[in-house]
């Protein structure tokens, strides 16, 4: 099974929802969403509008193929206003990484400690091997941020 299935901590995203309260996950499935409106992979999120206008959206992406999921992110903050809450590996070397810090409505939050993903039932729990981001891609900021953010 692969890796894209894994969940995010409850513990991170109580944080998360505390600060942001995201009210869409994006990229779910009916065992690992964290919020109660959600889209599967059958609802296909990256074809899908993101609701609600102006609302605040969860993204844990798959992380064999997270350009997409960027691109579409971008794509609802400027068509809808959408506030996406993006968990990412700390990759500036990539492509999609690129896209977000082009993207002048970006907040980049550097996390420590690493997030330790929680596995599909069954699959043994392994160790996170890169450091992760929140990305927040929005519409309107004045200024690109940057912050660092020790959640435990």
């Amino acid at each position: 099974m692969s890796r894209d299935s894994w969940a995010t901590p409850q513990e991170f995203f109580n944080l998360v929802k505390k600060k942001w309260n995201p009210t869409l996950d994006v990229c779910a499935s009916e065992s690992n969403h964290k919020c109660e409106s959600y889209l599967t992979e059958e609802d296909d999120a990256l074809t899908t509008e993101w609701y609600p206008r102006n609302g605040v959206a969860w993204m844990n992406p798959p992380y064999s193929d997270i350009t997409p999921w960027v691109k579409k992110a971008v794509e609802e903050a400027q068509e809808r206003r959408v506030k996406t809450i993006c968990l990412l590996p700390c990759d500036p070397s990539t492509k999609w990484w690129s896209i977000c810090e082009d993207y002048a409505a970006s907040e980049i939050i550097l996390l420590s400690p690493r997030i330790q993903f929680v596995p599909p039932t069954g699959i043994k729990k392994s160790s996170n091997p890169k450091a992760s981001a929140l990305v927040i891609i929005s519409y309107g900021f004045d200024d690109p941020k940057r912050d660092f953010w020790k959640w435990k």
